[in-house]
């Protein structure tokens, strides 16, 4: 210890794990030593030590990573990648996603995103929807279009999205509907381009609406590693002759 000049050390796991007489010896061999990170499964555990991970600075890589905690040779993987980009590690199971690490992902995504480990058999389907609600919705605003077009002409329909995503992305889907005999009829989506706007983001495309009558449109922000998928609240409508 004195030799490659340590001063301070980071116990990691609960007291059954590393016991308080371990934490002492180090003490006595001159580290100042704290249970930095602990929780009541090994799962917890990761999950409080990605916390100080964020707080220490440890943790500035673009993404945490997800495997199974079952899976030795996934977790291996796993930490040395996620190590080597100054990244974070949880666990999962395979089939059930733990409190504690949802939580974890939801403090993280906010400016990270979120890298599995595994293949579908190790981490379930069922494991990633339940990544994906802990993910942060975005807000996006209703898509604003003319009120009145003409079907030979392409149109700007525009909106905003936060929080701010890449300049010159396309995070937006703009969907499309014609009402026909009663009912909506879908003429699939136009994807939006991203553009900085303030602190935030504006998202807009060109659209043409073939035929004549009455149209409808919504806005709607995909999942990625970062968000939750999200529609805009509500429609614009137009007429179109």
């Amino acid at each position: 210890v004195e030799s490659i000049g340590l001063t301070n050390a980071y116990g990691i796991g609960g007291s059954t794990v590393l016991t308080d007489k371990a934490l002492e010896d180090l003490r006595q061999v001159g580290l100042q030593t704290t249970r930095s990170a602990a929780g009541a499964d090994a799962y917890a555990t990761a999950s409080s030590f990605a916390a100080l991970s964020r707080e220490e600075g440890w943790a500035s890589g673009e993404y945490v990573g997800l495997a199974d905690r079952a899976r030795s040779a996934d977790s291996l993987a796993a930490a040395g990648s996620v190590g080597s980009s100054r990244g974070a590690l949880l666990f999962t199971t395979g089939s059930t996603l733990p409190s504690s690490t949802r939580n974890a992902i939801a403090a993280f995504s906010a400016d990270r995103s979120i890298r599995v480990f595994g293949n579908t058999r190790t981490v379930t389907s069922s494991v990633l929807i339940q990544a994906g609600s802990a993910l942060p919705d975005v807000t996006i605003s209703t898509p604003s279009a003319p009120s009145s077009m003409r079907r030979t002409r392409s149109y700007s329909v525009s909106g905003y999205l936060k929080p701010r995503h890449t300049p010159g992305a396309r995070p937006v889907r703009v969907y499309r509907w014609r009402y026909v005999n009663r009912t909506w009829k879908s003429y699939g989506y136009v994807w939006a381009k991203a553009s900085n706007y303030s602190t935030y983001t504006k998202y807009s495309c060109s659209m043409r609406l073939p035929y004549a009558g009455r149209w409808r449109v919504r806005a709607y922000h995909p999942e990625d590693s970062q968000h939750a998928g999200t529609w805009s609240r509500s429609y614009d409508y137009v007429t179109v002759k």
